[in-house]
């Protein structure tokens, strides 16, 4: 409990591994190319961490080629990336013991059409949701704000996990992010926000940002609504 409301100096640390990995996963798009393997392009970010002052990756980072992207808890191996495949990264900084977690869908090429609708549909779910956090507000509601928007959609049973997590000395840690947490929101609690649609064998997104919780509202740490 006493983790999930942070301090000035842990939200210094916090914004500073999760702008490493901003910086990251800038280069990233530059590099990516069709050819490469999933586990080539999990490497150069593991350098870029380290080059931009990181600790290292705060997990497994996750390079999901094609329809690896249906699967949320992919393992990055030896595929090449294909011409026009999206290609979803998920990846974190560790930061003098302090965590990041960010997700992005790159799109290489011709974007694939079925993947481009169900990114915009997870895009304005997050945007939902992030417009509903401030202090006071239960933590449930953001999680129903994206889950119906998305099942509204036709893709509800396609997002298979919670919207988010708390970070911070751990990747996961209070709150949950999810449809059955009652705590309220509090200024200087951070969390993920990371809505998913999911399609089997086909192609899967995931939109994942750090906010931390002000008094007049929400911060978003890793960058602007617009992606």
């Amino acid at each position: 409990g006493l983790r999930m409301i942070k301090s000035s100096l842990e939200l210094r640390k916090i914004k500073k591994a999760t702008q490493i990995a901003v910086k990251a996963l800038e280069h990233i798009r530059h590099f990516l190319k069709p050819g490469l393997k999933e586990i080539e392009v999990a490497g150069e970010l593991e350098r870029l961490i380290r080059i931009h002052g990181g600790h290292g990756s705060s997990f497994d980072i996750i390079v999901a080629a094609g329809a690896h992207a249906s699967c949320p808890h992919h393992r990055t191996g030896n595929t090449r990336i294909a011409p026009g495949e999206p290609v979803l990264i998920d990846m974190g900084v560790d930061y003098e013991g302090y965590k990041s977690d960010l997700t992005r869908v790159l799109f290489l090429g011709k974007i694939n059409v079925l993947a481009k609708k169900i990114y915009d549909i997870a895009l304005q779910a997050q945007h939902r949701a992030l417009r509903k956090i401030k202090p006071g507000v239960p933590i449930n509601e953001i999680d129903h704000a994206a889950r119906h928007f998305i099942a509204d959609k036709g893709f509800g049973r396609y997002f298979l996990h919670n919207l988010g997590h708390g970070i911070g000395l751990d990747v996961h840690e209070d709150p949950h992010i999810s449809a059955k947490e009652k705590a309220l929101f509090k200024a200087g609690m951070v969390c993920t926000v990371e809505p998913g649609i999911y399609l089997p064998g086909k192609c899967g997104v995931r939109i994942e940002d750090m906010v931390v919780v002000t008094q007049e509202g929400v911060e978003i740490l890793s960058g602007s609504l617009n992606k």
